[in-house]
């Protein structure tokens, strides 16, 4: 093997896409500027000694395990984590920030205006604990008191347990639950199987119990009845920013003081957590409308035209149901835009306000710093791809 190539260990689950999409952005950093050989297994203890032959010169790894990394660190390699699992563990980490994940389920589902919160995670991975401690944390903020249900493990073939044992339990939990409830899961799997367990119970989704997962996995989420919500998570910049940091540590560069954490991207609502959708047809497509419109000048007169509704009673609508008003609406699609085009791309703050219906630059950042309490270049510098 020529001296210049090097040999990359991935030690990356890819039972979701999100673990297939950190691949995909490992691969767009390296394969235009290095030469690096891939192998890519699964990040278990029983993969050390096939790893300990192979002689790879780094790792990047999904770190679940504690006993996995006692065994990667005697290989002496420079070693990259992709987990924000063990937060004590000072190896060099690019995650998702699971505490903002969490966070932003509570957030959803409280604008909805729901009494009852629940969270369903897996008692073996430190990520779900900590998604459970943002959900619940911002729950707290309003009164709330979220149930928690745990299976034993995420993945059901990989268990030795009995599948109907851990279904019963998982069915009388949702029986258990007043009702109508939200929902939020450790992961699109996780979500697949408690919408499993409600037809199994003849509960309404999303009437009776609304359902979010994580990692918008397309395939999970659409084998679920009715399709999942899920929130997308920064996949393939993890995987870009991971494989950059690899490449400096294996020139020799020091590990950095601090890890780098990625916010979700954006929170993608299907069926499974749209009641609008059926309770309030008229504001559900009010919604889709600015959604689809939030960019240009718009205003309340041209949605509820669209909508074929009054604008008063829109607005009074919009009031009872979402607690803001239409204006507050698109102020927030809007913010949600700017937040992706200063994560995503170089455009300066006069483009970025142009592509997101601001009427200036200045406006833009007044707004901004009012909605998220940080101005537009800090938030890039936090949180740019």
């Amino acid at each position: 093997m020529s001296s210049s190539v090097k040999r990359i260990a991935l030690l990356i689950s890819e039972d979701l896409s999100f673990g297939r999409r950190i691949l995909s952005g490992i691969h767009r950093y390296a394969r235009p500027r290095l030469s690096w050989v891939f192998r890519a297994a699964l990040p278990v203890p029983g993969i050390l000694q096939p790893l300990a032959d192979w002689h790879p010169a780094g790792i990047i790894v999904q770190l679940h395990q504690r006993d996995l990394l006692e065994g990667l660190s005697q290989l002496d390699k420079p070693i990259v984590n992709i987990s924000a699992t063990h937060p004590d563990l000072t190896l060099p980490r690019v995650a998702n920030d699971d505490r903002a994940t969490g966070a932003l389920a509570a957030r959803y589902f409280l604008d909805q205006q729901y009494a009852h919160l629940a969270y369903c995670g897996h008692r073996t991975d430190g990520a779900s604990s900590l998604r459970q401690q943002g959900f619940c944390a911002d729950a707290l903020l309003r009164g709330l008191h979220p149930r928690v249900f745990e299976y034993t493990t995420a993945l059901p073939f990989q268990s030795s347990l009995s599948w109907m044992d851990e279904d019963l339990a998982a069915r009388q939990w949702l029986r258990s639950l007043p009702k109508p409830i939200g929902i939020f899961a450790y992961n699109d799997l996780i979500a697949l199987r408690l919408s499993e367990a409600c037809h199994q119970e003849n509960l309404r989704v999303p009437d009776e119990v609304a359902i979010l997962g994580v990692d918008n996995d397309e395939l999970k989420c659409m084998m679920a009845y009715p399709p999942l919500s899920s929130i997308d998570l920064a996949a393939e910049q993890i995987g870009y920013q991971a494989a950059q940091l690899l490449d400096l540590l294996l020139a020799g560069a020091p590990p950095p003081e601090r890890p780098t954490y990625f916010h979700p991207v954006r929170l993608v609502v299907r069926d499974s957590s749209n009641v609008l959708a059926a309770r309030e047809p008229e504001v559900d497509a009010a919604l889709q409308y600015i959604n689809a419109h939030a960019h240009e000048a718009l205003h309340v007169e041209e949605i509820a035209q669209a909508v074929q509704v009054g604008r008063r009673w829109l607005e009074r609508r919009f009031r009872q149901v979402l607690q803001r008003s239409v204006g507050d609406e698109i102020r927030r699609q809007r913010i949600d835009r700017v937040k992706d085009l200063l994560q995503q791309s170089d455009d300066s703050l006069a483009d970025i306000a142009a592509a997101t219906g601001f009427a200036n630059a200045k406006y833009l950042a007044i707004t901004f710093k009012q909605v998220t309490g940080m101005t537009p270049s800090a938030y890039r510098i936090g949180n740019k791809i």
